[in-house]
Protein backbone atom coordinates (compact mmCIF):
# COMPACT_ATOMS: atom_id res chain seq x y z
CA UNK A 1 0.00 0.00 0.00
CA UNK A 2 1.20 3.40 -1.00
CA UNK A 3 0.66 6.71 1.36
CA UNK A 4 -0.21 9.82 -0.98
CA UNK A 5 -1.18 13.63 0.31
CA UNK A 6 -4.67 12.63 0.58
CA UNK A 7 -6.47 12.70 4.00
CA UNK A 8 -8.90 11.63 5.99
CA UNK A 9 -10.99 12.73 8.54
CA UNK A 10 -12.49 10.81 11.62
CA UNK A 11 -15.64 13.00 13.30
CA UNK A 12 -16.50 11.46 16.94
CA UNK A 13 -19.88 13.41 18.47
CA UNK A 14 -20.56 14.18 22.00
CA UNK A 15 -23.80 14.99 23.66
CA UNK A 16 -23.98 17.99 26.60
CA UNK A 17 -26.76 18.53 29.04
CA UNK A 18 -28.70 21.82 28.64
CA UNK A 19 -26.66 24.34 30.55
CA UNK A 20 -28.80 26.74 32.65
CA UNK A 21 -27.89 30.26 33.65
CA UNK A 22 -29.27 32.28 36.58
CA UNK A 23 -32.39 33.45 36.06
CA UNK A 24 -32.84 31.06 33.13
CA UNK A 25 -35.83 28.48 32.71
CA UNK A 26 -34.28 24.59 31.42
CA UNK A 27 -34.62 24.38 27.94
CA UNK A 28 -36.81 20.80 26.94
CA UNK A 29 -34.42 20.05 24.12
CA UNK A 30 -31.06 18.58 23.21
CA UNK A 31 -29.02 18.12 20.77
CA UNK A 32 -29.16 14.25 20.28
CA UNK A 33 -26.60 14.08 17.52
CA UNK A 34 -23.83 15.32 15.50
CA UNK A 35 -22.42 13.42 12.78
CA UNK A 36 -21.27 13.99 9.47
CA UNK A 37 -21.81 12.34 5.90
CA UNK A 38 -20.93 12.49 2.11
CA UNK A 39 -22.87 14.95 -0.15
CA UNK A 40 -25.38 12.19 -0.88
CA UNK A 41 -26.33 11.70 3.21
CA UNK A 42 -24.31 8.82 3.62
CA UNK A 43 -23.41 8.74 7.26
CA UNK A 44 -19.32 8.51 6.54
CA UNK A 45 -15.98 9.69 9.16
CA UNK A 46 -13.61 9.30 6.46
CA UNK A 47 -13.06 12.16 3.54
CA UNK A 48 -10.22 13.63 1.13
CA UNK A 49 -8.52 17.11 1.22
CA UNK A 50 -11.07 19.32 -0.48
CA UNK A 51 -13.84 17.27 -0.39
CA UNK A 52 -17.30 19.30 0.36
CA UNK A 53 -19.10 17.04 3.34
CA UNK A 54 -22.27 17.64 5.52
CA UNK A 55 -21.81 18.19 8.97
CA UNK A 56 -25.31 17.07 10.52
CA UNK A 57 -26.85 17.73 13.98
CA UNK A 58 -29.95 15.87 15.12
CA UNK A 59 -32.28 18.16 17.74
CA UNK A 60 -35.64 17.38 19.68
CA UNK A 61 -37.30 17.40 22.04
CA UNK A 62 -35.56 15.22 25.52
CA UNK A 63 -39.27 13.82 26.03
CA UNK A 64 -39.45 12.53 22.87
CA UNK A 65 -40.30 14.10 19.16
CA UNK A 66 -38.92 17.56 17.90
CA UNK A 67 -39.59 20.63 19.68
CA UNK A 68 -42.40 23.00 18.96
CA UNK A 69 -41.10 26.62 20.10
CA UNK A 70 -38.57 28.81 18.04
CA UNK A 71 -34.96 28.17 18.29
CA UNK A 72 -32.05 29.35 16.17
CA UNK A 73 -28.94 27.39 15.43
CA UNK A 74 -25.27 28.56 15.33
CA UNK A 75 -22.42 26.39 14.54
CA UNK A 76 -18.80 27.09 14.51
CA UNK A 77 -16.68 25.14 12.19
CA UNK A 78 -13.09 25.23 12.70
CA UNK A 79 -12.94 28.11 15.95
CA UNK A 80 -13.27 30.71 12.61
CA UNK A 81 -15.94 32.45 14.63
CA UNK A 82 -18.21 31.66 11.78
CA UNK A 83 -22.36 31.39 12.92
CA UNK A 84 -24.85 30.49 10.62
CA UNK A 85 -28.42 30.67 11.70
CA UNK A 86 -31.18 28.63 10.82
CA UNK A 87 -34.73 28.83 12.32
CA UNK A 88 -36.17 25.64 13.55
CA UNK A 89 -37.96 23.80 10.60
CA UNK A 90 -37.65 20.17 11.44
CA UNK A 91 -35.40 18.19 13.76
CA UNK A 92 -32.36 17.81 11.72
CA UNK A 93 -30.25 20.08 9.89
CA UNK A 94 -27.21 20.38 7.40
CA UNK A 95 -24.30 22.55 6.71
CA UNK A 96 -21.76 21.93 3.79
CA UNK A 97 -17.99 21.56 4.96
CA UNK A 98 -15.06 21.64 2.89
CA UNK A 99 -12.33 19.04 3.91
CA UNK A 100 -9.46 21.19 5.26
CA UNK A 101 -5.65 20.62 4.37
CA UNK A 102 -3.95 20.66 7.16
CA UNK A 103 -3.05 17.94 9.75
CA UNK A 104 -4.78 18.21 13.09
CA UNK A 105 -7.90 18.10 15.34
CA UNK A 106 -10.65 20.53 14.33
CA UNK A 107 -13.75 21.10 16.64
CA UNK A 108 -17.37 21.83 15.89
CA UNK A 109 -19.78 23.08 18.25
CA UNK A 110 -23.90 22.76 17.08
CA UNK A 111 -25.43 25.47 19.66
CA UNK A 112 -29.51 26.03 19.94
CA UNK A 113 -31.13 29.14 21.54
CA UNK A 114 -34.35 28.46 23.34
CA UNK A 115 -35.93 31.98 21.83
CA UNK A 116 -38.58 31.38 24.58
CA UNK A 117 -36.99 30.47 27.52
CA UNK A 118 -33.42 31.84 26.92
CA UNK A 119 -31.58 28.65 27.99
CA UNK A 120 -29.12 27.18 25.89
CA UNK A 121 -27.87 23.32 24.69
CA UNK A 122 -24.75 22.47 22.68
CA UNK A 123 -23.49 19.19 20.84
CA UNK A 124 -19.79 19.23 20.22
CA UNK A 125 -18.01 17.31 17.82
CA UNK A 126 -14.09 16.92 16.99
CA UNK A 127 -12.41 15.95 13.76
CA UNK A 128 -9.18 14.86 12.76
CA UNK A 129 -7.08 15.00 9.11
CA UNK A 130 -4.54 12.22 9.25
CA UNK A 131 -3.29 10.55 5.83
CA UNK A 132 -4.99 8.38 3.74
CA UNK A 133 -4.27 4.96 2.40
CA UNK A 134 -4.40 5.15 -1.20
CA UNK A 135 -6.94 2.14 -2.27
CA UNK A 136 -6.52 2.06 -6.32
CA UNK A 137 -10.04 2.71 -8.48
CA UNK A 138 -12.08 0.41 -9.12
CA UNK A 139 -13.21 0.27 -12.88
CA UNK A 140 -16.97 0.11 -12.89
CA UNK A 141 -18.89 -0.42 -16.02
CA UNK A 142 -20.09 3.30 -16.06
CA UNK A 143 -16.04 4.15 -16.06
CA UNK A 144 -15.41 2.25 -18.88
CA UNK A 145 -18.34 3.20 -21.02
CA UNK A 146 -17.93 7.17 -20.47
CA UNK A 147 -15.15 7.81 -22.97
CA UNK A 148 -15.69 4.57 -25.49
CA UNK A 149 -15.77 5.40 -29.09
CA UNK A 150 -19.28 4.25 -29.26
CA UNK A 151 -20.59 6.27 -26.47
CA UNK A 152 -18.37 9.49 -28.07
CA UNK A 153 -19.27 9.27 -31.68
CA UNK A 154 -23.34 9.27 -30.35
CA UNK A 155 -22.87 12.29 -28.27
CA UNK A 156 -20.90 13.97 -31.40
CA UNK A 157 -24.22 13.20 -33.03
CA UNK A 158 -26.42 14.56 -30.92
CA UNK A 159 -24.60 17.41 -30.97
CA UNK A 160 -24.51 17.60 -34.50
CA UNK A 161 -28.36 17.56 -34.34
CA UNK A 162 -28.75 20.20 -31.35
CA UNK A 163 -26.68 22.41 -33.72
CA UNK A 164 -29.51 21.76 -36.23
CA UNK A 165 -32.54 22.09 -33.80
CA UNK A 166 -31.82 25.09 -32.23
CA UNK A 167 -30.27 26.93 -34.67
CA UNK A 168 -26.11 27.55 -33.21
CA UNK A 169 -23.89 28.68 -35.44
CA UNK A 170 -20.77 26.94 -33.79
CA UNK A 171 -20.06 24.53 -30.11
CA UNK A 172 -17.13 23.64 -28.44
CA UNK A 173 -17.32 21.56 -26.17
CA UNK A 174 -14.11 20.32 -23.90
CA UNK A 175 -14.46 17.24 -21.11
CA UNK A 176 -11.87 16.39 -18.97
CA UNK A 177 -11.34 13.30 -16.39
CA UNK A 178 -7.65 12.95 -15.43
CA UNK A 179 -6.71 8.80 -16.20
CA UNK A 180 -10.20 8.38 -17.76
CA UNK A 181 -10.33 9.69 -21.05
CA UNK A 182 -11.31 13.25 -22.55
CA UNK A 183 -13.74 14.62 -24.57
CA UNK A 184 -13.16 17.25 -27.19
CA UNK A 185 -15.35 18.39 -30.03
CA UNK A 186 -15.81 21.75 -32.20
CA UNK A 187 -18.62 21.63 -34.60
CA UNK A 188 -20.86 24.03 -36.71
CA UNK A 189 -19.38 27.45 -37.93
CA UNK A 190 -17.01 30.39 -36.17
CA UNK A 191 -17.59 32.63 -39.07
CA UNK A 192 -21.15 32.48 -40.94
CA UNK A 193 -19.72 34.83 -43.94
CA UNK A 194 -16.48 32.66 -44.61
CA UNK A 195 -17.73 29.11 -43.61
CA UNK A 196 -14.63 29.06 -41.23
CA UNK A 197 -15.47 26.20 -38.76
CA UNK A 198 -15.06 27.08 -34.60
CA UNK A 199 -11.56 25.19 -33.76
CA UNK A 200 -10.65 24.25 -29.67
CA UNK A 201 -8.07 27.39 -29.39
CA UNK A 202 -10.60 30.09 -30.37
CA UNK A 203 -11.41 32.69 -27.51
CA UNK A 204 -14.31 33.80 -26.93
CA UNK A 205 -16.40 35.53 -24.60
CA UNK A 206 -17.41 34.46 -21.35
CA UNK A 207 -19.71 36.57 -19.75
CA UNK A 208 -20.48 35.96 -15.99
CA UNK A 209 -17.95 33.56 -15.57
CA UNK A 210 -16.01 36.85 -15.34
CA UNK A 211 -17.57 36.90 -11.43
CA UNK A 212 -15.25 33.88 -10.46
CA UNK A 213 -12.01 35.63 -11.18
CA UNK A 214 -13.13 39.23 -9.77
CA UNK A 215 -14.44 37.17 -6.65
CA UNK A 216 -10.87 35.80 -6.49
CA UNK A 217 -9.36 38.96 -6.78
CA UNK A 218 -11.14 40.12 -3.77
CA UNK A 219 -10.12 37.12 -1.46
CA UNK A 220 -6.71 37.59 -2.56
CA UNK A 221 -6.81 41.40 -1.16
CA UNK A 222 -8.75 40.03 1.96
CA UNK A 223 -6.21 36.65 2.43
CA UNK A 224 -3.18 40.13 2.24
CA UNK A 225 -4.97 41.64 5.01
CA UNK A 226 -6.10 44.41 2.70
CA UNK A 227 -9.66 44.10 3.24
CA UNK A 228 -11.90 42.28 5.00
CA UNK A 229 -15.29 40.71 4.06
CA UNK A 230 -17.27 42.11 6.58
CA UNK A 231 -16.40 46.17 5.62
CA UNK A 232 -19.25 47.96 3.94
CA UNK A 233 -19.49 50.21 1.32
CA UNK A 234 -19.30 53.39 3.45
CA UNK A 235 -15.66 52.82 3.16
CA UNK A 236 -15.72 53.87 -0.82
CA UNK A 237 -19.08 54.96 -1.28
CA UNK A 238 -20.02 56.81 1.89
CA UNK A 239 -23.49 58.06 -0.30
CA UNK A 240 -24.42 55.14 -1.66
CA UNK A 241 -28.23 53.78 0.07
CA UNK A 242 -27.26 50.96 2.60
CA UNK A 243 -23.77 51.80 2.34
CA UNK A 244 -23.32 51.01 5.97
CA UNK A 245 -25.02 48.09 6.38
CA UNK A 246 -23.80 46.49 2.52
CA UNK A 247 -21.03 44.40 3.31
CA UNK A 248 -18.26 42.85 0.99
CA UNK A 249 -19.61 39.70 1.72
CA UNK A 250 -23.08 40.34 0.79
CA UNK A 251 -22.06 41.70 -2.48
CA UNK A 252 -19.81 38.14 -3.00
CA UNK A 253 -22.75 36.01 -2.18
CA UNK A 254 -25.43 38.76 -4.20
CA UNK A 255 -26.84 39.20 -0.91
CA UNK A 256 -26.53 42.98 -1.18
CA UNK A 257 -30.64 43.37 -1.51
CA UNK A 258 -30.01 46.59 -4.16
CA UNK A 259 -31.85 46.76 -7.61
CA UNK A 260 -29.71 45.28 -10.76
CA UNK A 261 -28.70 48.04 -13.31
CA UNK A 262 -29.03 44.97 -15.53
CA UNK A 263 -32.82 44.82 -16.22
CA UNK A 264 -34.33 43.86 -19.07
CA UNK A 265 -33.87 47.90 -20.37
CA UNK A 266 -30.43 48.13 -19.66
CA UNK A 267 -29.53 44.81 -21.16
CA UNK A 268 -30.99 45.32 -24.56
CA UNK A 269 -29.54 48.80 -24.46
CA UNK A 270 -26.43 47.24 -24.47
CA UNK A 271 -27.00 44.68 -26.76
CA UNK A 272 -28.47 46.85 -29.70
CA UNK A 273 -25.67 49.52 -28.82
CA UNK A 274 -22.62 47.40 -28.02
CA UNK A 275 -20.31 50.15 -28.02
CA UNK A 276 -22.17 52.85 -25.95
CA UNK A 277 -19.78 54.26 -23.70
CA UNK A 278 -20.84 53.59 -19.91
CA UNK A 279 -18.86 53.76 -17.13
CA UNK A 280 -18.57 51.64 -13.75
CA UNK A 281 -18.96 54.98 -12.15
CA UNK A 282 -22.84 55.61 -14.22
CA UNK A 283 -23.70 52.30 -13.03
CA UNK A 284 -22.86 52.74 -9.37
CA UNK A 285 -24.37 56.28 -9.54
CA UNK A 286 -27.70 55.05 -11.71
CA UNK A 287 -28.37 52.25 -8.77
CA UNK A 288 -27.58 54.56 -6.46
CA UNK A 289 -30.85 57.20 -7.24
CA UNK A 290 -33.31 53.83 -7.05
CA UNK A 291 -32.85 54.24 -3.27
CA UNK A 292 -36.52 53.06 -3.10
CA UNK A 293 -35.79 50.14 -4.20
CA UNK A 294 -33.62 48.94 -2.13
CA UNK A 295 -33.91 45.89 0.44
CA UNK A 296 -32.12 45.14 3.46
CA UNK A 297 -29.12 43.16 2.70
CA UNK A 298 -28.03 39.72 3.52
CA UNK A 299 -31.72 38.49 3.47
CA UNK A 300 -32.06 36.82 0.44
CA UNK A 301 -29.43 35.38 -2.59
CA UNK A 302 -30.98 37.32 -6.24
CA UNK A 303 -28.58 37.22 -8.59
CA UNK A 304 -27.39 40.86 -9.72
CA UNK A 305 -24.97 41.57 -11.86
CA UNK A 306 -23.93 45.12 -10.55
CA UNK A 307 -22.90 43.48 -6.82
CA UNK A 308 -19.48 42.61 -9.44
CA UNK A 309 -19.42 45.96 -11.11
CA UNK A 310 -18.93 47.23 -7.62
CA UNK A 311 -16.37 44.73 -6.75
CA UNK A 312 -13.91 45.58 -9.51
CA UNK A 313 -14.34 49.21 -8.59
CA UNK A 314 -13.30 47.81 -5.50
CA UNK A 315 -10.62 45.93 -6.33
CA UNK A 316 -9.06 49.10 -8.38
CA UNK A 317 -9.28 50.94 -5.03
CA UNK A 318 -8.01 48.68 -2.64
CA UNK A 319 -5.64 47.30 -5.12
CA UNK A 320 -4.06 50.34 -6.85
CA UNK A 321 -4.08 48.59 -10.21
CA UNK A 322 -6.90 48.92 -13.09
CA UNK A 323 -8.72 45.26 -12.38
CA UNK A 324 -7.29 43.73 -15.63
CA UNK A 325 -3.98 44.27 -14.45
CA UNK A 326 -4.60 42.63 -10.74
CA UNK A 327 -6.40 39.78 -12.40
CA UNK A 328 -3.75 39.35 -15.04
CA UNK A 329 -0.42 39.50 -12.11
CA UNK A 330 -2.72 37.91 -9.22
CA UNK A 331 -4.24 35.07 -11.34
CA UNK A 332 -3.54 34.47 -15.05
CA UNK A 333 0.00 34.31 -15.03
CA UNK A 334 0.66 32.26 -11.48
CA UNK A 335 -1.84 29.61 -13.17
CA UNK A 336 -0.38 29.74 -16.50
CA UNK A 337 -3.76 30.93 -17.81
CA UNK A 338 -1.70 33.11 -21.49
CA UNK A 339 -5.44 32.64 -23.60
CA UNK A 340 -7.21 34.48 -20.43
CA UNK A 341 -7.62 38.25 -20.23
CA UNK A 342 -9.93 41.35 -19.04
CA UNK A 343 -10.16 43.63 -22.64
CA UNK A 344 -9.75 46.97 -22.51
CA UNK A 345 -10.53 47.16 -26.37
CA UNK A 346 -14.01 46.28 -28.10
CA UNK A 347 -11.77 43.44 -30.21
CA UNK A 348 -12.22 40.10 -29.76
CA UNK A 349 -9.04 38.44 -30.73
CA UNK A 350 -8.99 35.79 -33.33
CA UNK A 351 -11.36 34.34 -36.18
CA UNK A 352 -14.56 33.54 -33.63
CA UNK A 353 -17.28 35.59 -34.18
CA UNK A 354 -20.63 35.49 -32.01
CA UNK A 355 -23.92 36.13 -32.91
CA UNK A 356 -27.39 37.06 -32.38
CA UNK A 357 -30.92 35.96 -34.16
CA UNK A 358 -32.95 38.80 -35.23
CA UNK A 359 -36.48 37.69 -34.23
CA UNK A 360 -38.18 40.36 -36.95
CA UNK A 361 -35.38 39.03 -39.68
CA UNK A 362 -34.69 35.76 -38.75
CA UNK A 363 -31.41 36.09 -39.55
CA UNK A 364 -28.14 36.17 -37.30
CA UNK A 365 -26.45 39.61 -36.89
CA UNK A 366 -22.65 39.62 -36.23
CA UNK A 367 -22.27 40.84 -32.28
CA UNK A 368 -18.76 40.04 -31.77
CA UNK A 369 -17.26 43.79 -31.50
CA UNK A 370 -18.63 45.11 -27.61
CA UNK A 371 -17.06 48.11 -25.46
CA UNK A 372 -16.41 45.69 -22.43
CA UNK A 373 -16.72 48.69 -19.86
CA UNK A 374 -20.73 48.07 -19.34
CA UNK A 375 -19.92 44.36 -18.77
CA UNK A 376 -16.92 45.44 -16.24
CA UNK A 377 -16.32 42.88 -13.58
CA UNK A 378 -19.97 41.07 -14.01
CA UNK A 379 -19.09 39.89 -17.36
CA UNK A 380 -16.05 41.30 -19.29
CA UNK A 381 -13.52 39.19 -19.64
CA UNK A 382 -12.42 36.29 -22.82
CA UNK A 383 -10.63 33.37 -22.42
CA UNK A 384 -10.62 29.80 -24.39
CA UNK A 385 -11.44 26.02 -23.66
CA UNK A 386 -7.95 24.54 -22.26
CA UNK A 387 -7.42 28.25 -19.95
CA UNK A 388 -10.96 27.59 -18.35
CA UNK A 389 -10.83 23.79 -17.68
CA UNK A 390 -7.74 24.63 -15.80
CA UNK A 391 -9.69 27.51 -14.08
CA UNK A 392 -12.78 25.24 -13.23
CA UNK A 393 -10.58 23.00 -11.48
CA UNK A 394 -8.46 25.82 -9.46
CA UNK A 395 -11.61 27.43 -8.46
CA UNK A 396 -12.84 25.13 -6.94
CA UNK A 397 -9.86 23.64 -5.21
CA UNK A 398 -9.02 26.94 -3.80
CA UNK A 399 -5.24 27.24 -5.75
CA UNK A 400 -4.92 30.88 -5.15
CA UNK A 401 -6.61 30.89 -1.47
CA UNK A 402 -5.83 30.29 1.86
CA UNK A 403 -7.96 26.90 2.68
CA UNK A 404 -9.74 28.78 5.22
CA UNK A 405 -10.76 31.00 2.82
CA UNK A 406 -11.98 28.76 0.33
CA UNK A 407 -13.85 26.82 2.71
CA UNK A 408 -15.78 29.80 3.63
CA UNK A 409 -15.99 30.80 -0.35
CA UNK A 410 -17.97 27.41 -0.64
CA UNK A 411 -20.66 27.88 1.97
CA UNK A 412 -22.98 28.27 -0.65
CA UNK A 413 -26.79 29.57 -0.10
CA UNK A 414 -30.24 28.80 -2.20
CA UNK A 415 -30.52 31.45 -4.86
CA UNK A 416 -33.96 33.26 -5.90
CA UNK A 417 -35.36 31.62 -8.98
CA UNK A 418 -32.44 29.79 -9.56
CA UNK A 419 -33.38 26.41 -7.39
CA UNK A 420 -31.72 23.80 -7.48
CA UNK A 421 -28.36 25.56 -7.54
CA UNK A 422 -26.45 27.68 -4.47
CA UNK A 423 -24.27 30.44 -4.83
CA UNK A 424 -21.13 31.22 -2.74
CA UNK A 425 -18.39 33.93 -2.86
CA UNK A 426 -18.69 34.28 -6.81
CA UNK A 427 -19.29 30.35 -7.49
CA UNK A 428 -22.48 28.35 -8.10
CA UNK A 429 -22.97 24.98 -6.71
CA UNK A 430 -25.08 22.92 -8.93
CA UNK A 431 -26.91 19.34 -8.42
CA UNK A 432 -24.86 16.48 -6.48
CA UNK A 433 -21.63 18.96 -6.01
CA UNK A 434 -21.15 20.31 -9.71
CA UNK A 435 -19.60 23.78 -8.75
CA UNK A 436 -18.70 26.65 -11.37
CA UNK A 437 -20.56 29.27 -13.29
CA UNK A 438 -22.36 29.66 -16.63
CA UNK A 439 -22.31 33.26 -18.78
CA UNK A 440 -24.27 35.16 -21.46
CA UNK A 441 -22.81 38.36 -23.34
CA UNK A 442 -23.85 39.08 -26.63
CA UNK A 443 -22.90 36.47 -29.10
CA UNK A 444 -21.52 34.01 -26.51
CA UNK A 445 -22.78 31.61 -24.22
CA UNK A 446 -20.71 29.72 -21.78
CA UNK A 447 -20.61 27.11 -19.03
CA UNK A 448 -18.03 26.04 -17.03
CA UNK A 449 -18.02 23.24 -14.65
CA UNK A 450 -15.94 20.82 -12.21
CA UNK A 451 -17.04 18.07 -10.67
CA UNK A 452 -14.61 17.07 -7.61
CA UNK A 453 -16.20 13.06 -7.16
CA UNK A 454 -14.79 12.50 -10.79
CA UNK A 455 -11.93 15.23 -10.95
CA UNK A 456 -13.90 16.10 -13.58
CA UNK A 457 -13.78 19.61 -15.73
CA UNK A 458 -16.72 20.80 -18.54
CA UNK A 459 -16.33 23.70 -20.64
CA UNK A 460 -18.99 24.53 -23.14
CA UNK A 461 -18.97 27.77 -25.08
CA UNK A 462 -21.56 28.54 -28.23
CA UNK A 463 -21.37 31.34 -30.38
CA UNK A 464 -24.67 32.77 -29.89
CA UNK A 465 -26.75 34.89 -27.45
CA UNK A 466 -29.46 36.86 -28.65
CA UNK A 467 -31.11 39.98 -27.00
CA UNK A 468 -33.30 37.75 -24.59
CA UNK A 469 -29.69 36.63 -23.46
CA UNK A 470 -31.29 33.17 -22.71
CA UNK A 471 -28.99 30.54 -22.25
CA UNK A 472 -28.04 28.62 -25.89
CA UNK A 473 -25.64 26.51 -24.13
CA UNK A 474 -28.11 24.83 -22.39
CA UNK A 475 -29.40 22.08 -24.81
CA UNK A 476 -25.55 21.09 -25.27
CA UNK A 477 -25.10 21.33 -21.33
CA UNK A 478 -27.53 18.38 -20.60
CA UNK A 479 -26.82 16.45 -23.45
CA UNK A 480 -22.81 16.26 -22.43
CA UNK A 481 -23.65 15.57 -18.60
CA UNK A 482 -26.73 12.90 -20.00
CA UNK A 483 -24.19 11.06 -21.62
CA UNK A 484 -20.63 11.27 -19.95
CA UNK A 485 -22.22 11.52 -16.14
CA UNK A 486 -25.52 9.53 -16.42
CA UNK A 487 -25.03 9.43 -12.66
CA UNK A 488 -25.71 13.36 -12.13
CA UNK A 489 -29.49 14.14 -12.53
CA UNK A 490 -30.64 17.61 -13.94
Amino acid sequence: MVVVARFLLLCAALLTVPTVAAGQCASPFAVKRVWTRDAGSNDKTAFTSGEVFQLAAEVGSIYGGPGETSLAVITSFYNDNKTVNIHFGSSTWTWDVTAPTNLGDYPVTVKVLDRFCGASVEGNASFTVQPLVHQPPVETALSRKRFSAANLKELDTTIAGIIKDKNLPGVLVAVSVPGKGEYLTAQGKANLDTGRAPDLDDQFRIGSVTKTFVATAILQLVDKGKLNKSDTLSKWYPDFPNADRITIDDLLRMRSGMPDYWDEEALKQYYDNPLEQVTNKDIIKAVASKADQFEPPDQETKYNNTNYNILAAIVEKVSGNDINTQISENILKPLGLKNTLYPTNDELPGEMHGYGLNPQSGEFEDKTILNPTPAGGGGAMISNMSDLGVWAKALYNGDLLRPKTQQARLQAQPAEGLAPTSYGEGIFKGTEGVWGHGGEINGFSTDMWYIPKQDATVVISVNRCDETYDRQSGDVFLAVFKSLFPEIVF
